[in-house]
């Protein structure tokens, strides 16, 4: 009997029996199916995710009697396992200021404290590219009254101090920042100037004007790209000059529709975001070309209440996150949409600080509340795309954009 005639026979018979009122079997279901099924009931069943509680996190403070901990600087190594902190207190704690603390991220224990007589260390301080060594900045006492801006080199697996490196000339300075690679430190100074360390010498390297005879405040900020090649400073008003850091030559300056606060450069140092008050607690974010200097989006979020003090990009260039009063927004930069939002810190203070984990999968916050929380970031398309409609900005007289 062949297969054909054989299927007909069974046909046969199952007509016979529905004939007969026999009752109708259901069919087996295949075990995808079934999976499938199962997987959407769970789903169905499983609780939302709280975006008010992180994955983990690191409570830095133990003892009750030291409050308002607040945490300025943040790095995570290359690998992702420590997580050093630049923490400072209200009432000068002897146990924080003028310390760099180091911290196991999956046993929560502290690995070091980086102290050293004659010491007083801050910001700006950072993971060698290979994740060998800790570069901190700090003050160092030479004689009685006298100290001089010095770079502490340590070794990120004993703790120890290996050398210290003193910037020659002393620089006033007022804002700095490492490149990544380690090699250089960069510097912004009271005379408005930015200047160029070698680390391992400590020689001045090069010298950046960036006043030209503008109004410069308090509100100084610089950020480098991740490949360490430019350099967007932010004078205290609505200018921002970007620079490229080997030759020093000025690439283009832009004028902002707000009062800058943070800045954040992509990986390949190709788009730049800043990120402002705008009054009425009215965040403004804006995108520039940095080629061209030319305005790509601009937006005006409420959502993002209080001082804007947090600016990120994911190590992909394809996320920015944004941090202020107790809230994370994350963005993606294609669509300039709106991807997710993180708010555990809503009932603890600021988050301050920002950091995204080597794989882009771990966004790491600080703020004034003596912990470091670790969230998962996100995957997908955004939730939905929200742009500023206001009329491109007209820079007043004597502004001229882009640089040429």
């Amino acid at each position: 009997m062949n297969s054909e005639s054989h299927w007909t026979f069974h046909a046969d018979e199952r007509d016979r029996k529905r004939a007969a009122g026999a009752p109708r079997r259901l069919g087996r279901l295949p075990r995808r199916c079934l999976a499938v099924a199962a997987a959407l009931v769970l789903a169905a069943a499983a609780p939302a995710a709280d975006k008010t509680r992180p994955r983990d996190s690191l409570d830095l403070c133990q003892r009750p009697e030291v409050y308002a901990l607040k945490v300025y600087g943040l790095a995570l190594s290359p690998d992702g396992k420590n997580v050093a902190v630049f923490a400072r207190t209200e009432k000068n704690d002897r146990d924080w200021d003028g310390k760099v603390t180091v911290w196991d991220v999956q046993s929560k224990k502290r690995h070091a404290t980086l102290e050293e007589d004659g010491w007083y260390f801050g910001c700006p301080f950072g993971y060698t590219s290979d994740g060998s060594g800790l570069l901190v900045l700090g003050r160092r006492r030479v004689r009685d009254q006298e100290y001089r801006t010095s770079v502490a080199i340590w070794d990120a697996k004993t703790y120890v101090l290996s050398r210290t490196v003193d910037l020659d000339p002393d620089p006033d300075m007022r804002e700095a920042v490492f490149t990544p690679d380690g090699k250089s430190l960069v510097v912004g100074t009271r005379s408005l100037r930015v200047q160029t360390y070698d680390v391992q010498t400590g020689k001045q390297t090069n010298a950046l004007p960036c006043d030209e005879g503008h109004h410069v405040g308090d509100r100084w900020t610089m950020v480098l790209s991740a490949d360490g090649r430019t350099l967007a400073v932010a004078t205290g008003a609505r200018n921002v000059f970007l620079f490229d850091v080997q030759n020093g030559k000025l690439l283009q300056k832009v004028y902002a529709d707000s009062w800058i606060d943070v800045l954040a450069l992509s990986p390949d140092g190709k788009t730049l975001v800043s990120f402002g008050g705008g009054g009425d607690d009215v965040g403004v974010v804006q995108m520039w070309d940095v080629a061209t200097a030319k305005n790509i989006d601009a937006l005006r979020t409420h959502s993002i209440l209080g001082y804007p003090s947090g600016l990120a990009f994911s190590p992909d260039g394809k996320t920015v996150a944004m941090g202020a009063a107790g809230t994370v927004e994350l963005w993606d930069i294609d669509k300039f949409g709106f991807r997710d939002d993180f708010h555990g810190n809503g009932n603890r203070g600021s988050v301050e600080r920002l950091a995204f984990s080597a794989d882009g999968k771990t966004l790491v916050t600080a703020g004034d509340r003596a912990t470091v929380e670790f969230w998962d970031v996100p995957v997908g398309a955004p939730k939905s795309v929200r742009r500023d409609t206001t009329p491109p900005l007209v820079p007043p007289p004597g502004i001229v954009l882009p640089h040429r």
